[in-house]
């Protein structure tokens, strides 16, 4: 299963995300179209926050483990801060998207939490 965790504090609200594990969705995991899925939504949020935003973030790609986190939350303006929530926001939604459309009550593929992190 792959668990999403998108952390946010109520100050700076969403402020990062970690994707770990596979669906094991597909026979073979290169044809796993939901691990597919979950990746290019957690890319195309990387790209985003690195390409519409001024924050200082650092990231990371491996096979089954993705993620952003902000170096410099404190520090940050406030209106870069609300972009990278908006932004955060929409892989939220897009994995809960996927969650309900593949996840059954004899197998879950997608687990998406917001977790509270200490600011």
């Amino acid at each position: 299963m792959i668990e999403l965790i998108i952390a946010q504090d109520r100050e700076s609200g969403k402020h990062g995300f970690v994707a770990k594990g596979h669906a094991n969705y597909a026979c073979r995991e290169e044809d796993d179209i939901i691990c597919a899925a979950v990746t290019a939504l957690a890319a195309q949020a990387i790209g985003a926050v690195q390409d519409l935003t001024e924050v200082a973030m650092t990231y990371w790609t491996e096979p089954g483990d993705i993620g952003l986190r902000l170096t410099e939350r404190k520090s940050e303006s406030t209106s870069e801060l609300e972009k990278v929530d908006l932004l955060l926001a929409a892989l939220e939604i897009g994995c809960r998207q996927i969650e309900l459309s593949y996840n059954t009550d004899s197998a879950k593929y997608v687990e998406v939490r917001v977790e509270e992190s200490a600011t």
